[in-house]
């Protein structure tokens, strides 16, 4: 947390948001909160504050008392927002511990939560987004350390909690709940070999204890968007973002509704949900139209997802510091060791360590299908993180095994003792 702390006082000496150096990104989340504070609820402020769905609601909950004490001064209400995902970030190094110790022992637990303190991208997504990849990577990194904690348990208070937490972290960045059935699927495998019980049912209190919490903003959406919503109500116009005529890289930002008026005009005379829809069917013919370009930029996304090649260019404080290449390189090595760690566990248990590569496979899809972020990843980046130590620590150990192994076959023949034949 100091070293983020120290990293955003820098920032703020040299910011200058004329020329985009050094001031985060965001403004959904922070016109929602000055929404809520002054009584117009979640709504957006144009043109008469319209009732909006398009961004998850816990992160924009948290920023309402930043926006109460200070108004209109968005420059504070940014400053809260950054110091508050400093603190989310700090707090995910318990966790990041917890679960390496699982995997790999004490020394593993504690080499990830130090990683964490000094790896770039955690370092930089508090302070450079005014949104809830920390709070989002937070809740992951908790997710999975209460998941190994459960397949040990049975206690129904432990099973609902769980439950509980995934309906909030669902509430925080709906994409993580993509993770959901992948760990009822896994407890399922693992439960009925090894433990002889059934898991249907702590799974049941779980799901229960997560729709208690989603069900009351599913009915506020059904209401006031005129339709079901699964938290969010954007995914059709980030669909279209990233999959129309005018995309070049990844994405076309120019074209969102709350920068293209002409968008935005279209999304309130025909309402948010009916625009997402329409936008959908938009992307959906376009990419049966050109399948080959729909391949050719979902592979920049994923590109984009493990190396920051085209997020890095966009970037607030990599540009200024012109630190592009070796942010870059630091993210594909990252990305790198993370895979090898990935591929050590798999190949000691893959049952045991499933989860694992469900994160790293199953949680980028929709941004491979939309459009790609470093932001976007970063809930997943405390498993990744762990993966990355995994993955050095065995790269660390190799070129010793070859010594040891060659020790034992230079030995002398008159050293080795050939067993006789065992009598039958």
């Amino acid at each position: 947390m100091v070293i983020r702390l120290a990293v955003l006082a820098i920032s703020q000496k040299y910011i200058d948001p004329q020329r985009h150096h050094f001031h985060s990104k965001g403004y959904e989340a922070m016109v929602l909160a000055h929404a809520l504070t002054s009584g117009h609820g979640y709504s957006f402020p144009f043109p008469n504050f319209v009732a909006t769905g398009w961004v998850a609601p816990v992160y924009v909950w948290i920023l309402c008392p930043g926006a109460l004490l200070f108004g209109k001064d968005g420059a504070m209400v940014v400053l809260f927002s950054q110091i508050s995902n400093i603190i989310f970030s700090g707090l995910t190094c318990y966790p990041i511990y917890l679960l390496g110790k699982r995997i790999a022992g004490r020394t593993i637990g504690l080499a990830a939560a130090w990683t964490w303190v000094f790896l770039p991208v955690a370092v930089l997504m508090p302070i450079a987004y005014v949104w809830d990849q920390s709070l989002a990577a937070l809740f992951v990194a908790l997710l999975f350390a209460l998941s190994y904690t459960l397949d040990e348990s049975s206690s129904p208070w432990l099973w609902a909690g769980y439950g509980l937490v995934w309906g909030f972290a669902a509430l925080t960045n709906p994409s993580i709940f993509v993770l959901f059935p992948c760990f009822a699927v896994w407890f399922w495998l693992r439960w009925q070999p090894s433990h002889g019980r059934r898991v249907g049912k702590p799974l049941a209190l779980a799901a229960l204890a997560c729709i208690l919490v989603l069900l009351p903003w599913t009915i506020r959406n059904w209401y006031q968007l005129g339709g079901f919503t699964f938290v969010k109500s954007n995914f059709g116009v980030e669909f279209w973002l990233g999959n129309n005529s005018e995309v070049k890289n990844v994405w076309t930002p120019a074209r969102h509704p709350l920068t293209d008026e002409k968008e935005l005009d279209r999304m309130l005379a025909e309402g948010e949900l009916k625009y997402n829809r329409e936008k959908e069917s938009e992307a959906l013919a376009f990419i049966k139209a050109h399948p080959a370009t729909f391949v050719r930029l979902s592979l920049n996304r994923v590109v984009d997802t493990w190396t920051a090649f085209y997020d890095s260019k966009e970037d607030y404080y990599i540009q200024p510091l012109g630190i592009r290449p070796i942010y870059i390189l630091l993210s594909g090595v990252f990305s790198i060791t993370a895979v090898t760690g990935l591929a050590i566990l798999l190949a000691r248990n893959w049952l045991e360590w499933l989860p694992l590569a469900w994160a790293a496979v199953a949680f980028p899809l929709p941004y491979y299908l939309t459009h790609s972020s470093g932001r976007y990843r970063h809930p997943i980046d405390p498993i990744l993180t762990v993966l990355a130590v995994v993955g050095v620590a065995r790269i660390v150990e190799i070129p010793r095994q070859p010594a040891t192994a060659r020790g034992r076959s230079e030995a002398p023949r008159s050293e080795v003792k050939v067993p006789e034949p065992a009598s039958v």
